[in-house]
């Protein structure tokens, strides 16, 4: 059987041929969306924000009315009816915080982008990397499998993919396949499927459908995959409770008030190309809160500090003096690696539609000019040997989506079958602890080939700028995680390539 992540979906598996499926036939398989919040946890959820709302919005005394309340469980939606009509519907929504669901979802690939890309979205989220992902089942969308003549030529990328996929993995002995397979999966189009867990509370679920379409507002927009795995969801939170996604007839437009998805709705790409030129990275700016300059001049003394967390006071200081550095940089990247950086929260990116940057490899020649096609789609180095392979997918890629779109498919569903290869530009807006968290774990030999090098890319054009700019050397908080201990925190002291690193910050320390 070949396992999604903690989940049993196909037979098969190696055998070059891909597995397809649309929302109907995965839903005769698996469940594409287990909650598993059970009714009896939504239900003490529900009388603790009760409880809470009483709390902080009624003079009265409330201790005997919430006793009641646990007491016949049965009185509790009625009561909260009326008094969550008072409260959410007058734009209180923070007090849906203290409601949350936890959930299993299988989708493509595109969906776990889209869905991460949000920021505001979800309290937690837990996915396989790109490179643990299995790469022979894929998500056909219902406007597609409607097409005869288009669902076959889908269907025959697909197995292309999957055969050039096993192909190329087949060229290499066991040992060296695991870290060969995280560079072809460069090739797997955004329709590969996938599990991930979420944990979400209940202003997130209305952010989330909103995202997918479900309201209202988009009756008469186009259906596309999104929206139907939208009302799937909707469909299961309903069945566990229809409060989940009740209109509490809010007298503003909660929609307001929802952050936008850059992956939809981003800048057009050519704003990004303008300002990146030919750079794959550009530094953009870096501001230091006034107040914290002189701190920031004095690198060996900060740097020391991070170095010492068992004196707590120091430690919590520079941590916090870190957040007064902000760091603005622009890069070009692909989705697989792009996926990997959306998993770090607190950082801020802004990305261009998907729709817009592939329109934009097509509009300037991409599926006929191989050196344009290099230029805006990734090919590891390692797998030079197969480019013109690789290149031909990517080329069909492009030629299929826009066939698929000029078909009156909908855009969503024809950028399935995209490749996590191409090339997108990003803008992303960190702080100072982020700078040395994120490059702590992508500057480790355990991190990506593909990321580590992006890392180490921006450190160079970092320190660059702060040279040129005359700023402190804040590119040294840019280090492996073992710069700042002294030891291998992945205990591979004897095989690390980088080694030599480990209790770096000494070195610096005595040198400067």
């Amino acid at each position: 059987m070949v396992k999604t992540f903690l989940g049993e979906l196909v037979k098969g598996g190696g055998s070059g041929k891909a597995n397809i499926y649309t929302l109907k036939e995965l839903t005769s398989y698996i469940n594409p969306v287990e909650i598993f919040t059970t009714e009896k946890e939504l239900s003490k959820n529900f009388i603790n924000l009760f409880s809470a709302l009483r709390e902080t919005s009624s003079p009265k005394d409330r201790k005997e009315i919430i006793g009641k309340l646990v007491e016949n469980l049965e009185e509790v939606h009625s009561k909260e009816d009326k008094l969550f009509s008072n409260s959410i519907g007058r734009g209180h929504t923070a007090a849906q915080d203290l409601v949350s669901i936890l959930a299993r979802m299988t989708m493509p690939r595109f969906m776990t982008l889209l869905l991460t890309d949000n920021p505001y979205s979800f309290i937690g989220l837990l996915q396989r990397s790109t490179r643990r992902v299995e790469h022979d089942s894929y998500f056909l969308p219902e406007s597609i499998e409607r097409n005869e003549g288009l669902s076959k030529k889908v269907k025959e990328y697909y197995n292309k993919v999957q055969e050039l996929f096993d192909n190329i993995l087949g060229q290499y002995d066991k040992d060296s396949r695991k870290s060969m397979r995280e560079l072809v999966m460069y090739i797997q189009p955004l329709s590969l499927l996938t599990s991930a867990y979420y944990l979400f509370d209940w202003r997130n679920i209305s952010m989330m459908l909103h995202t997918l379409g479900v309201d209202k507002a988009d009756e008469n927009q186009k259906q596309d995959f999104l929206s139907e795995y939208g009302n799937l969801i909707k469909n299961e939170l309903k069945s566990l409770d229809d409060f989940l996604v009740k209109d509490f007839g809010q007298n503003f437009n909660p929609k307001l008030m929802y952050p936008s998805n850059g992956l939809m709705y981003g800048s057009n790409v050519n704003d990004f190309i303008d300002f990146l030129g030919d750079s794959d990275v550009k530094i953009s700016s870096v501001n230091i809160a006034p107040h914290l300059k002189g701190k920031f001049s004095d690198m060996k003394k900060l740097i020391n500090a991070l170095t010492h967390p068992e004196d707590k006071e120091r430690f919590e200081n520079v941590k916090n003096t870190l957040l007064g550095l902000s760091i603005g940089v622009y890069f070009k990247t692909d989705l697989s690696l792009l996926h990997e950086l959306f998993r770090h929260r607190t950082v801020n990116y802004l990305v261009p539609s998907l729709k817009s940057t592939v329109e934009y490899a097509i509009k300037n020649g991409a599926i006929e000019n191989d050196k344009v096609l290099r230029s805006l789609f990734t090919i590891p180095p390692q797998l030079n040997e197969f480019s013109d392979k690789i290149l031909n997918i990517y080329r069909e890629s492009l030629h299929l989506y826009k066939e698929l779109v000029d078909n009156g498919i909908p855009a969503n569903d024809a950028l399935l079958v995209i490749p996590h290869g191409i090339k997108t530009p990003v803008y992303m807006e960190m702080n100072g602890w982020n700078l040395y968290k994120l490059f702590g774990e992508r500057l480790c030999s355990t991190a990506k080939i593909s990321i580590r090098s992006l890392m180490s890319a921006v450190r160079t054009k970092l320190a660059e700028y702060t040279q040129g700019h005359n700023l402190p050397h804040i590119e040294l908080l840019a280090q492996p995680k073992c710069f700042f201990m002294n030891e291998c925190p992945e205990h591979r002291e004897n095989s690390c390539p980088q080694k030599a690193l480990i209790g770096g910050y000494k070195k610096f320390m005595n040198n400067g």
